[in-house]
């Protein structure tokens, strides 16, 4: 029998498991949005000049070029952002993990950017639904002036004979 029994095994099987399952459950994420990606993409392709409507889902122009410039964006900026961490810490990505990582970029630049147009669009329909009634009066306009302001001289003693 091994008198290397102690507690510290069980801990770190335990966490091999959860460590491999947190593996596992990111690359069925990764999956999952990548395979949305590339119909949301198909979808705003098509939908590029004109909205096109899918059940009760719309795709507007706006929203189809966002989707799509976001994903380009990620593509040129993530990866340059990995040479530059390259660089920096001294490591080297192997080439066969480099299609992974433009569509990962592709991914998080098209998701990323949709949800803050999606936020900001929601933000400018609160500002403009909740304005009070009294503000949207006008108020009645004061009359104008009946005598121009005229500002004092350095001489204005010696004008009033003082």
């Amino acid at each position: 029998m091994s008198s290397n029994n102690n507690e510290m095994i069980g801990i770190g099987m335990g966490l091999a498991l959860v460590g491999g399952a947190l593996f596992f459950a990111g690359l069925v994420l990764f999956a999952v949005f990548s395979f949305l990606a590339c119909i949301i993409t198909v979808w705003s392709l098509l939908a590029w000049n004109k909205p096109v409507g899918i059940g009760q889902w719309v795709c507007e122009p706006y929203e189809a070029r966002a989707f799509i410039g976001g994903g380009i964006g990620g593509i040129i900026f993530i990866p340059l952002f990995v040479v530059f961490c390259e660089a920096l810490f001294g490591f080297q990505v192997e080439q066969k993990y480099w299609p992974y990582i433009f569509l990962a970029a592709y991914d998080i630049g098209s998701f990323g950017l949709v949800s803050i147009v999606a936020e900001s669009r929601t933000e400018a329909a609160c500002q403009d639904v909740s304005l009070p009634a009294a503000a949207t009066r006008r108020s009645p306009e004061l009359p104008p002036p009946s005598k121009a302001f005229d500002y004092a001289s350095w001489d204005d003693e010696e004008e009033l004979g003082k």
